[in-house]
Parts: structure tokens; C-alpha cells; sequence
């Protein structure tokens, strides 16, 4: 797994120093919700830059990953929990949040719909 960070650590930093991500910040400024998106495209930078410099620790190492891979045009691999050979654990709350805002947003739909009703 270490040998798997260190081949793609040089590619993530080179993709997230590339001018993609400015020119996608300098639509999202220019667009008409300009702060939601902005905002949005703020707290994935920070997630990506923290996991990529989370990765640089377990390099070298033997670690054991839980969580799931799906198969789709664009691959996504979703890590749950990280263990490493030296005790250390690192965990993503990704999913817990993923799962809070779709109970929000349920909640959200029962209160408009009852609101429609009444």
C-alpha cells in the first residue's frame, strides 16, 4: 500500500497545483450562485489537500484500508478507516456526513410537504 501512495502522491500534486482547479474557481466567481459554489469547491480543496498530506504517514508502511471501491466511469475509492503497522488508525467521517445530510434533507421534504398540505 505504501508503494501505492508513493506512485500516486506525485500525480495528486501535480494535478491539484495544475490551472484546472483556477480556471474552475474563476467560472465558479463569475456564476450567478458564485458563493454556494465557491464555498463547495473551498471544502473540497481543503479535504483533498488534508488527505494527501494525512497519505505521507503511512508511507513505507504496511496498512490495512476498510471501505469500498465502485466501479463507474470515473472509479471511486472511498476509505472508511486506515490501520497501519505502528497502531496508528485514521478514520473519514465522509460517510457519516453524506449520511447526515440525507437525513436533513428527508426532513427537509416531510416539513415542505406538510406545509403544502396544511
Amino acid at each position: 500500500m505504501g508503494s501505492v501512495i508513493g506512485d500516486i502522491l506525485p500525480l495528486a500534486l501535480g494535478i491539484a497545483i495544475s490551472p484546472i482547479p483556477i480556471i474552475a474557481a474563476i467560472l465558479m466567481l463569475l456564476s450567478p450562485k458564485a458563493k454556494g459554489t465557491s464555498v463547495g469547491f473551498l471544502i473540497g480543496c481543503y479535504a483533498g489537500f488534508r488527505a494527501l498530506f494525512k497519505a505521507e504517514k503511512y508511507m513505507g508502511q504496511e496498512v490495512v484500508a476498510r471501505g469500498w471501491y465502485r466501479r463507474a466511469p470515473g472509479p471511486v475509492i472511498e476509505p472508511r478507516e486506515v490501520w497501519a503497522s505502528d497502531g496508528t488508525r485514521s478514520r473519514s467521517w465522509e460517510w457519516m456526513a453524506r449520511f447526515a445530510a440525507s437525513g436533513l434533507v428527508l426532513f427537509a421534504g416531510v416539513v415542505v410537504m406538510l406545509v403544502s398540505l396544511a
